[in-house]
């Protein structure tokens, strides 16, 4: 038989090693999205057990029994122990959420965990977590939660706003400052309510270029650029958006996240 007669059209692979490499590629996009959030998770405990040692040194300090306003003292030193239980809290979630879900958070209608705070409370929480990383490197730290973003109900949404605090923070020079403001937006009747948190740094501005939120980008010029694609990821997974952008007034970073207070959300 000559080549011309020769069927030489190629076949689909046998439907055995076709399942097989079927099973192979859902393997290495399992281990894929295994890594990712397993690399998530580790960036997100490593900067939890930062602020907690943080806040426990400054705890020791504070309860020091010769500081002059022993009662002003102990009431300082509780309120980093808190901070640092609360932090411990939230990353005992994480893991929770890791090993139940492959999130950090879990997605909305799984409700595989219970958010443990509401928006307010945790943008509180980090700023006053991240007090000491902010004191010591000479940034001040200012938020404002408007009356309408008060009374919301518990959203996952540590991960977004601690990630965007620390980075903020450092970001900025000394004797910069950070400013966090949280509030309820309504652009139309329509779209209904929204949750915009912004967040202000004094830093020198992300490039504009290229996607902030891809993996290995850091606002500080060093560091592992993973806290913001974490921010991304879990925003979609709420059906929110996030934004990082020059600011318009002048030297440093927006960060921007914005929520829409559906009932997929909220519940």
């Amino acid at each position: 038989m000559s080549d011309q007669d020769r069927d030489i059209t190629p076949h689909p692979p046998h439907p055995i090693l076709r399942s097989a490499r079927d099973r192979e590629g859902i393997a290495i996009d399992a281990s894929d999205g295994a890594n990712h959030a397993m690399n998530a998770l580790g960036h997100e405990l490593t900067g939890i057990i930062d602020s907690c040692i943080r806040c426990i040194a400054r705890a020791r300090t504070a309860s020091d029994p010769n500081a002059i306003v022993q009662e002003l003292a102990l009431g300082a030193a509780d309120a980093y122990l808190r901070a640092a239980e609360a932090s411990l809290l939230e990353a005992a979630d994480m893991v929770k959420a890791i090993l139940r879900t492959g999130s950090l958070v879990g997605p909305p209608s799984s409700r595989a965990l219970s958010p443990r705070r509401a928006p307010a409370e945790i943008l509180a929480h980090a700023a006053e977590s991240l007090m000491p990383q902010a004191e010591e490197r000479g940034v001040a730290i200012s938020t404002h939660i408007a009356p309408g973003a008060r009374d919301l109900p518990p959203l996952p949404l540590f991960p977004i706003i601690s990630n965007a605090m620390r980075n903020a923070i450092e970001a900025t020079p000394p004797g910069g400052a950070v400013r966090a403001r949280l509030s309820v937006i309504a652009d139309s009747p329509q779209a209904g309510p929204s949750l915009m948190l912004v967040i202000d740094d004094d830093g020198t501005g992300p490039p504009t270029d290229f996607d902030p939120f891809l993996p290995g980008f850091s606002t500080k010029g060093t560091g592992h650029g993973i806290g913001l694609d974490i921010a991304r990821d879990i925003a979609q997974q709420l059906g929110a958006t996030v934004s990082l952008r020059p600011r318009d007034e002048g030297r440093g970073s927006r960060f921007e996240l914005l929520v829409p207070l559906t009932k997929r959300v909220i519940g």
